[in-house]
């Protein structure tokens, strides 16, 4: 009985549509971890600024206003992180699945992997299917458009 032949673009097919999901839903989880920073910076904020527990203290009065500029710059800094992160990630899963910007969600697969542990791993899995010549050669066939004489499939 001969091997089976197995169809790579098919494959690629499928691990693409995979790809953009992950990013799609990776942005989702980033833009989730936007509103956890709002509600952590509410409830810190609140704890902190609790005037009974301050009234308590004696010998003077204490200013929070030092900390709470850091905390908030924190806050910002952190929360426009994941807002770019989220922003590339669902960008390059529309990209895949337009399969148009392969370079773009190279850079983004990069920067993905800075994210520990699932970051790594999408960042990864997104650049052996983006490397491979078979996903090339679908980004070149999509970019060169339809074949002539041809419909859509």
């Amino acid at each position: 009985m001969p091997p089976k032949i197995r169809d790579q673009g098919n494959a690629d097919g499928g691990q693409l549509r995979l790809l953009a999901i992950l990013h799609f839903a990776a942005g989702a989880i980033c833009y989730a971890g936007i509103g956890l920073l709002v509600w952590h910076y509410g409830r810190i904020h609140g704890a902190f600024l609790d005037l009974v527990s301050w009234k308590k203290q004696t010998g003077g009065e204490a200013s929070l206003e030092p900390f709470f500029g850091e905390f908030r710059r924190f806050h910002l800094i952190t929360g426009a992180v994941a807002a770019a992160y989220g922003t590339g990630n669902l960008l390059s899963g529309l990209l895949i699945v337009r399969r148009q910007g392969r370079l773009f969600s190279l850079a983004v697969a990069c920067m993905n992997c800075f994210l520990v542990p699932i970051g790594t791993l999408l960042g990864a899995f997104a650049m052996v299917v983006l490397l491979r010549d078979s996903a090339r050669e679908a980004y070149h066939a999509r970019a060169a458009g339809p074949a002539p004489g041809g419909g859509s499939k």
